[in-house]
């Protein structure tokens, strides 16, 4: 689960990676993925894999030493979107908690929700987030839009070079 936490935190110094600042996008084996990361150390990532439209949000940060206590448990997982943005709460009461790379939790959303929660990263200004009630903050979206029509268009390319290839799984 969180391998691909630490997958996603390579790629973003990967020489493949491109720039949209401050987030970076690169593909990987199956998935497309955005990153950014705050003051405050917390790393955002959003994936989405082309071939099942699946959503991926990762939240980490070094600081949340405690979590270790509870690796492979849930967190009550709120967040709040701030901006001009139809669907502006994400949550999931049973997100996964993972520290076997970097501390955190993640979790994904069904290819029905693909699209309103792209579009609300996309034109969101700022998020609040929140874990089993406990304010971590609030972040800017700043590039958000740019980022997120990117990982759009890496998921697409991703999926033209699969349908070209007939042995591609």
């Amino acid at each position: 689960m969180m391998r691909l936490v630490y997958t996603i935190v390579a790629l973003s110094f990967s020489t493949s990676a491109v720039a949209v600042p401050p987030w970076e996008v690169a593909k990987s084996d199956g998935y497309c993925s955005a990153i950014t990361s705050f003051e405050d150390d917390t790393i955002i990532g959003i994936t989405l894999d082309w071939r099942t439209d699946m959503i991926g949000l990762y939240l980490f940060n070094e600081h949340w030493k405690s979590l270790a206590e509870r690796e492979g448990g849930t967190i009550n997982m709120h967040i709040q979107m701030s901006g001009n943005v139809e669907y502006d709460e994400w949550f999931d009461e049973k997100a996964d908690i993972g520290t076997d790379g970097p501390i955190g939790f993640r979790t994904s959303f069904a290819k029905e929700h693909k699209d309103d929660f792209l579009t609300s990263w996309a034109f969101a200004n700022a998020f609040t987030l929140r874990a089993d009630d406990i304010n971590l903050g609030s972040f800017t979206l700043r590039g958000s839009r740019e980022a997120m029509l990117s990982l759009l268009n890496c998921a697409n390319r991703a999926l033209k070079e699969d349908r070209s290839d007939p042995f591609a799984k």
